[in-house]
């Protein structure tokens, strides 16, 4: 898969001791969302066949469907990145190799401090 480069990143789960089993309790998975104003790295990330989808207020907001707007007033997209943390391997689900969480060295790094609003290279 394509690196997508400075993005904000939001709800990071990529502990590989701890996914997040809130959608599945058997096959927790590790996760992040990148969301994005920025028209252009829109369609990049439709251009590596990821479906970015426009932020609306949802059903019951007095503004709902309208876009929500950033603090600088323009439209925004997200994209919802995850990983299952089994795999199926001839009909057995065994252990997935967690989600690698490196720094510009590729070091390793502890996923745990990143916060919503961090910039990083997904």
């Amino acid at each position: 898969m394509a690196i997508l480069n400075d993005v904000e990143v939001f709800y990071v789960k990529c502990d590989p001791k701890r996914p997040n089993a809130q959608f599945s309790k058997k096959n927790p998975r590790w996760e992040c969302q990148l969301i994005t104003s920025d028209p252009t790295k829109k369609e990049e990330w439709a251009g590596h066949g990821l479906k970015p989808k426009l932020m609306v207020y949802k059903e019951g907001d007095p503004k709902e469907g309208e876009p929500i707007l950033s603090s600088e007033g323009k439209k925004q997209w997200k994209l919802s990145l995850s990983k299952n943390s089994l795999k199926d391997e001839d009909g057995e689900m065994v252990p997935a190799k967690p989600v690698d969480v490196v720094d510009s060295n590729r070091d390793p790094v502890d996923p745990n401090p990143i916060g919503n609003g961090s910039v990083c290279n997904v």
